[in-house]
């Protein structure tokens, strides 16, 4: 049987002995763990050099919005860049006859960093 851990308000908890080990473990006894904080520094005070351990075993990020500059830098960069194509159909018309026309059709890619912003 599978067990999942809610643990809701972390922060305010304190701090749970060996999580680091604990999260990198636990997996293959059918157990798994939801931590919810409001911020990546939260994390970070409590746990310190571990936060990143902590942090790495975890599969998935929910994040639900928030004005932290350390939690939006680090999504940031985790999201990296999106490309978005876009395909342009252009159709020029001829003063001097209206039947002409010319057709282009001109892909155009963009390349921008996803950000958060505040």
């Amino acid at each position: 049987m599978h067990v999942r851990c809610l643990i809701d308000e972390m922060a305010n908890i304190g701090q749970i002995p060996k999580l680091e080990k604990l999260m990198a473990t636990i997996r293959s006894r059918e157990i798994s763990a939801c931590l919810i904080l409001q911020t990546q520094s939260q994390l970070k005070a409590i746990y310190k050099d571990n936060a990143d351990t902590i942090q790495g075993n975890c599969d998935a990020v929910l994040f639900l919005g928030g004005k932290e500059k350390t939690t939006l830098k680090d999504l940031t960069e985790t999201l990296g860049k999106e490309t978005i194509d876009i395909a342009n159909s252009l159709i020029l018309f001829h003063q001097s006859n209206d039947s002409a026309k010319e057709h282009h059709n001109t892909p155009l890619w963009i390349g921008r960093t996803r950000e958060f912003r505040t």
